[in-house]
């Protein structure tokens, strides 16, 4: 099963986590939300060890939950059996189209190029949201 999680390091800053399988993609988000750095893919175990040796904590504070998870939209994609989880702050945005709820290649451009490429190809997925954020709705 797919998850959705949130860490946070010594210096505020933010992590969310996507992990599948034995595979975790990751990426940092600054303390005030504005930048989402690259994604970062890599296996469970040396994501386990990379996070542990960085004092990573997962998020527990409800209030940094919800801002977090208001970075991170899941898309059915009308007539196709995939969807599109979409990652976005200020103006930036990663995207990957998810098979099986599994992220492919994640992909980085603006909302606006996002939005010229998919159009009204989308549509929410809450749903799958609701378990890949561990039974929270946004």
């Amino acid at each position: 099963m797919t998850r959705i999680e949130y860490y946070e390091d010594e210096h505020h800053n933010k992590f969310l986590v996507i992990s599948y399988n034995n595979r975790v993609d990751y990426c940092k988000v600054t303390s005030d939300g504005s930048q989402i750095e690259p994604m970062i893919r890599t296996t469970r175990t040396d994501f386990q060890i990379f996070s542990a040796n960085q004092n990573w904590i997962e998020l527990s504070n409800a209030q940094k939950q919800e801002q977090m998870k208001g970075l991170v939209k899941l898309y059915k994609v009308k007539g196709q059996t995939y969807r599109i989880c979409a990652i976005s702050s200020g103006d930036n945005l990663q995207w990957a189209i998810m098979i099986e709820d599994i992220p492919r290649d994640w992909s980085k451009t603006s909302k606006q190029s996002f939005e010229a490429l998919w159009g009204n190809k989308l549509e929410d997925d809450n749903n799958t949201a609701f378990t890949m954020f561990g039974g929270l709705m946004r």
